[in-house]
């Protein structure tokens, strides 16, 4: 029998938020022996399956007003036919939403219809920033998915947000009760030895003793940009430290990208590679010290609401991080006291680089290595998915 249907909106075969699948299929039903199914979305190929997937829905980013129309009346049906009509559901008595107002709407009517306990969860404010786009279609689509959102938000049996700072943000215009579940991670295992590809072994052996790292997507419009102009900006203060580069991109952008790297003539500190399984990455980057975790949100961000998941990860492989600072940063990186925050300024930024490093130099390595253990002993007891799970367990516990 299912005692909960979760319905996520944003693709479950990209890193984040795939961290949700493991709480809801697995640890939910190990730990509290709560039987979960999901309405799951995924954007491209994927190999994910599982047997509590009830239906798997192609996420779409049409800017389209049209086809985006009728991507929402196809979200509405495909999820109204599932929770009525499909016997899998028999005996549920939660349904939860996240994000997705339109689907939230038809999960909502379902719940009120068979009697079961609604809760909507947000992890994003991306109704009112689509809204700041240019455009009068992008105006009537905010309008319309912040008046939904909202109104569930009132309704719903029980409400999840993503931090404090997005809890303060909609406790101005909602008085209700609203928990917080921040993001959390899947903490990273060593790999055994002979697992690992002799490529991943070459790869590992390039890499410099305390040097830094970044985690991320390969793009020129994501970040990349900055993080060059703050190695250039350490390397002009002195600071020659190697930075390597691990993610995802296309031919385009990494051409883009090693022409700025060569034109500020940081080809010998600065490395692009492509994206390497999480697995083994914990692995590769052992002799690196630093990881660099900005968050550079557009200018249509109504909120810095969420720490980069790469602050968690660097965290997990046992880095110092220097990130940017917005709140939740001031709870991950200074309350587990794993490193710096600086704001979204080259040369703030590499200040705080050379900061954390000088601080680290002045460790022993058991000291270091004591510090480390703290920092990881905090994210395990705060930003583990065995945390996680116990949340929203208590979530569900409320409505019983």
């Amino acid at each position: 029998m299912t005692d909960l249907i979760v319905i996520n909106d944003e693709p479950v075969n990209f890193h984040f938020p795939d961290h949700y699948k493991y709480v809801y299929l697995d640890l939910l039903k190990k730990d509290y022996n709560i039987e979960t199914k999901m309405i799951v979305t995924e954007k491209g190929e994927s190999s994910f399956n599982h047997k509590n997937i009830l239906i798997k829905l192609k996420k779409s980013s049409t800017k389209s007003f049209l086809k985006r129309v009728f991507y929402s009346v196809y979200l509405m049906f495909s999820v109204f036919k599932t929770l009525m009509f499909n016997k899998k559901v028999k005996g549920v008595k939660y349904i939860m939403v996240h994000d997705e107002p339109i689907v939230g709407a038809i999960s909502y009517l379902v719940c009120k219809i068979k009697g079961k306990k609604f809760i909507y969860r947000i992890t994003h404010l991306k109704a009112e920033e689509v809204g700041q786009t240019p455009g009068f279609k992008y105006r009537i689509l905010s309008s319309v998915a912040i008046f939904l959102r909202n109104t569930l938000l009132k309704k719903a049996d029980a409400v999840i947000v993503m931090s404090n700072e997005m809890k303060r943000y909609f406790e101005k215009s909602i008085k209700r009760d609203m928990h917080v579940i921040s993001s959390c991670i899947k903490l990273n295992n060593d790999v055994p030895l002979n697992d690992i590809p002799e490529e991943i072994i070459n790869l590992k052996a390039s890499i410099t003793k305390n040097s830094l790292c970044y985690l991320g997507t390969i793009s020129r419009f994501r970040g990349l940009s900055f993080i060059i102009d703050v190695m250039h900006n350490l390397h002009l203060k002195g600071f020659k430290k190697k930075l390597y580069i691990f993610g995802k991109g296309t031919e385009d952008d990494f051409i883009y990208l090693k022409n700025s790297i060569k034109d500020l003539k940081l080809e010998d500190y600065i490395y692009l590679h492509n994206q390497i399984p999480m697995d083994h990455l914990k692995y590769v980057i052992e002799e690196v010290r630093i990881g660099l975790s900005p968050y550079l949100f557009d200018d249509n961000y109504v909120l810095k609401y969420n720490s980069p998941l790469k602050t968690l990860d660097y965290m997990s492989f046992g880095k110092f991080v220097v990130g940017s600072d917005i709140d939740d940063h001031l709870e991950t990186i200074i309350n587990s006291n794993s490193g710096e925050v600086a704001p979204n300024k080259a040369d703030d930024f590499s200040d705080a680089i050379i900061r954390l490093e000088k601080r680290l130099n002045k460790l022993t390595e058991q000291e270091e290595e004591e510090h480390v253990e703290i920092f990881s002993n905090w994210l395990k007891e705060n930003r583990s998915l065995g945390v996680s799970a116990k949340k929203v367990y208590n979530v569900l516990e409320t409505l019983s």
